[in-house]
């Protein structure tokens, strides 16, 4: 999530963020309402931008939140 959210942020691609993009940036994250929150999050996890989340793309979701070994993490097999 943090790797997906950060090249959002990096509007240049440089793989920096420079001190206007930080500045914008965390702007924007702190004034997201949950609904937009969870949209932006929905949105970045669409790999394929079909308006829905395929198994795939969950499975890719749960591993990047939980990290390696997720398929050993009860918490990650109960999300």
């Amino acid at each position: 999530y943090v790797v997906k959210s950060f090249a959002y942020c990096d509007t240049v691609g440089g793989g920096e963020m420079d001190f206007l993009e930080f500045v914008v940036s965390t702007w924007n994250f702190c004034t997201l309402d949950p609904r937009t929150l969870a949209n932006f999050t929905f949105d970045l996890y669409d790999l394929d931008d079909d308006g829905e989340i395929s198994y795939d793309e969950i499975e890719t979701m749960i591993a990047e939140l939980y990290g390696k070994g997720w398929e050993r993490s009860k918490l990650a097999r109960d999300a």
